[in-house]
């Protein structure tokens, strides 16, 4: 969170809007990850790549993890990103 912008927006891939679920501003995106490593407490993001083009970026990843009901979870995915002023916006 340190990298965010006070109003940052975080879109989910799932969800029941076109974009997934939108968390938006510090505190919701922040509350949205804290439920992420509560729910799959030992979640883990292997096989990152990043780049940073003017003021955009792309993270690819793997992220794995164990629900705390049991379920598996190994999902390839990437993050898209806006940046202003240094910090994450989008």
């Amino acid at each position: 969170m340190t990298y965010m912008s006070d109003d940052c927006i975080f879109e989910t891939g799932g969800g029941d809007q076109r974009h997934g679920t939108r968390y938006q501003g510090y505190g919701s995106v922040r509350q949205r990850f804290i439920e992420v490593w509560t729910d799959i407490p030992n979640v883990r993001f292997e096989n990152a790549h990043h780049f940073v083009v003017a003021d955009s970026g792309c993270s690819e990843w793997t992220f794995t993890g164990t629900t705390i009901d049991g379920k598996k979870l190994d999902v390839d995915g990437c993050d898209s990103k806006l940046l202003s002023t240094e910090l994450i916006c989008k």
